[in-house]
C-alpha cells in the first residue's frame, strides 16, 4: 500500500479541535470574508479537502500577484505543472534529468532526440 499523505487520524481530526492559549474557536471578519481562527490544520492538501481550500486560495494569490507583476514589467508568463509518476523512496536525481530532457526537447525546435539549442536546467526545491 502507498503512503498518500498525512496519517488518517490527522486528516479526520482536521479543523475539529481548537490550538493555542485559550483554547476557543473564533470566526474573524477579514478582507475576504469570514474566516475560523484557532482552529488546528491538518496541512495535508493533497488529500484533505479543509486543507486543499486554503492551499488553493493561497497558491490563487501567489498567481494573480505574479501576473500582476509581470503586466506592470511589460513581461509574459508561462506557468506549467508537471505531475512525475513516482513512489516513496525513489531518488529525485533520474525524475530531475528525464524532466530537464523532456523540456529541453519540448523547446528546442528539433526533433527528438537533437540536442537542445538552449538547455536549461531544472532543478529539486
Amino acid at each position: 500500500m502507498f503512503f498518500l499523505g498525512a496519517p488518517s487520524h490527522r486528516v479526520r481530526a482536521c479543523a475539529s479541535f481548537t490550538v493555542g492559549e485559550n483554547n476557543t474557536a473564533s470566526i474573524v471578519e477579514t478582507a475576504k470574508g469570514p474566516r475560523f481562527r484557532g482552529l488546528n490544520a491538518c496541512g495535508a492538501h493533497h488529500v484533505c479537502p479543509r486543507c486543499a481550500m486554503t492551499y488553493r486560495a493561497r497558491w490563487a494569490d501567489k498567481v494573480r500577484w505574479l501576473m500582476h507583476e509581470n503586466g506592470r514589467l511589460k513581461r509574459r508568463a508561462y506557468f506549467f505543472t508537471g505531475t512525475v509518476p513516482h513512489h516513496l523512496g525513489d531518488p529525485p536525481e533520474p525524475m530531475i534529468r528525464a524532466l530537464s530532457s523532456a523540456w529541453n526537447a519540448s523547446f528546442s525546435g528539433r526533433s527528438l532526440g537533437a540536442p537542445a539549442r538552449r538547455p536549461v536546467r531544472v532543478s529539486a526545491r
